[in-house]
């Protein structure tokens, strides 16, 4: 009876001194990282590297790589062989390096979207059982744009529908985000639209502006302005409908205009009563001050108000999208009290110069400071 516990005793001790000495395989280091559930990220066209570590490995014994995948065409669970000890199927995208004398590396060349599945490192120990560790590869893709598919800066006749487009493609699909630069709402009333197609009904003169595609994954985001452009009939703002100014001085007129295409010169013109005003000339100064954003600056300048001159004025002006000329009234009213210039900010008598008068006042300015420098020097002397 002792015998047979003896020899039972030995079979156990020598069988867990043969199992200690079963290969084991792991795979320690990958570039990328490993993230959580044996999961690679990789971005396509990068390599992609999985060190395989095994200790233990009998003379006899192969250290071993396969991909699992799904066939795209039929669904079904493919094993496709990778590499045999240091021997490669496909040497062009594959290779086995040694970095260590207990390491196999596979690396992957220029990884794409079809190298992804479940790559296993493993020893066969027998004929049903392995020795053996694995990750799972995705291949993801930064956003990009197809720009067969995505709208040119574009200008369009004002009450047109039209609709932006901004078709970006990537792994995973992209986001795709609409806003306008500035802050401005668009024209469907949001800050933000989320979509690949945003659609423009019966547009209007603000509805131009630069707009914003926003394309964006978990790899990476990036954006495109697009710019709208409309062409609209003149539209006239009024800062001071009623001006009042006395005899004698100084007085400006202004209308403020938005307009595409900008009105041609000979489609501006001032009005009073039967006189036009189109060019500069005695007392009277048409300036005409073009500025960014499709806006104008519509000026009548009386050098030297007369009374004739009190009464209704009217700007007009027109382009090609005009059906008939844009107008707006302004009225100039006498005045007992002399009113300051609207662009000058002070009071101007008709036969002054602007120019040189403000030249004259800034060196008069200059003579009394130093005027009182030197006096304070005096003093303290």
């Amino acid at each position: 009876m002792a015998k047979v516990l003896f020899s039972v005793v030995v079979g156990i001790f020598l069988l867990s001194v043969v199992k200690s000495q079963d290969p084991t395989v792991k795979i320690k280091q990958t570039d990328p990282d490993t993230k959580a559930h044996r999961v690679i990220v990789a971005e396509r066209d990068r390599d992609v590297t999985m060190d395989c570590y095994v200790e233990n490995l009998l003379d006899n014994a192969l250290v071993r790589w396969q991909r699992q995948y799904v066939d795209q065409m039929t669904g079904k669970t493919e094993t496709q062989p990778v590499a045999q000890d240091m021997a490669l199927l496909d040497n062009i995208h594959f290779s086995i390096e040694k970095p260590t004398q207990y390491t196999w590396r596979l690396r992957i060349r220029g990884t794409q979207v079809t190298d992804e599945g479940n790559y296993t490192c493993f020893v066969q120990l027998t004929q049903i059982t392995q020795a053996t560790d694995f990750r799972i590869l995705q291949v993801v893709i930064k956003p990009y744009l197809d720009p067969q598919q995505t709208s040119p800066d574009t200008t369009v006749d004002e009450g047109d529908n039209f609709d932006l487009v901004c078709n970006a493609s990537g792994r995973p699909a992209p986001s795709i985000f609409w806003s306008r630069l500035g802050g401005a709402l668009l024209p469907i009333g949001q800050e933000i639209y989320e979509g690949v197609i945003l659609k423009l009904r019966n547009i209007r003169a603000q509805d131009r502006g630069t707009y914003r595609c926003k394309y964006m994954n978990s790899v990476d985001e990036k954006t495109i302005d697009i710019v709208l452009g409309v062409r609209f009939p003149p539209y006239i703002t009024v800062p001071r409908p009623v001006v009042t100014q006395a005899v004698g001085y100084r007085v400006e007129m202004q209308c403020f205009v938005e307009a595409n295409p900008m009105p041609r010169e000979e489609d501006t013109a001032w009005l009073h009563e039967t006189t036009t005003y189109t060019m500069t000339s005695d007392r009277y100064q048409v300036n005409r001050i073009e500025g960014a954003f499709d806006r104008l600056t519509y000026e009548l300048v009386i050098t030297d108000v007369e009374s004739a001159d009190y009464g209704g004025y009217s700007c007009r002006l027109k382009n090609d999208m005009s059906a008939s000329p844009s107008i707006a009234k302004i009225t100039l009213q006498s005045t007992n009290v002399p009113q300051p210039s609207i662009k000058l900010n002070r009071v101007i008598k008709g036969n002054e110069n602007p120019e040189t008068s403000s030249s004259v006042t800034a060196y008069s300015a200059i003579v009394l400071s130093l005027v009182s420098f030197l006096l304070a020097v005096c003093f303290t002397w």
